[in-house]
């Protein structure tokens, strides 16, 4: 198999000369979630990380599901649906990693 960027993202192509073409963000969610692909009875695969250029924050049609959009440096996005009663759960947990990391900042300039 053969990858290869195109103007429009990637294309894929087989040995026998086939191809398939995807977007940056069909890439992306491909590779992501592979190891569910190649075994279908794993219950958890950790998954590479990938560095955050920016967040969007919606909602559903119905006001019921937060839509986070994680954009990567690369343009690959991730969007994750959130129930009404994780997302007050969610903001707190990152208030509090935001204090952690303000404080660690904080005191390495100290030092």
């Amino acid at each position: 198999m053969k990858i290869s960027k195109s103007d429009n993202g990637f294309v894929l192509e087989n040995a026998d000369g086939e191809t398939l073409s995807l977007s940056a963000q069909e890439l992306a969610e491909l590779v992501r979630d592979s190891h569910r692909l190649l075994d279908p009875n794993a219950k958890f695969q950790p998954q590479a990380t990938m560095k955050v250029d920016d967040v969007r924050l919606g909602l559903d049609a119905h006001h019921t599901l937060a839509i986070l959009r994680l954009i990567g440096l690369d343009g690959a996005e991730t969007a994750f649906e959130i129930p009404g009663d994780s997302v007050r759960a969610l903001a707190e947990a990152l208030v509090r990693k935001a204090e952690q990391i303000e404080k660690t900042q904080s005191d390495k300039t100290a030092h």
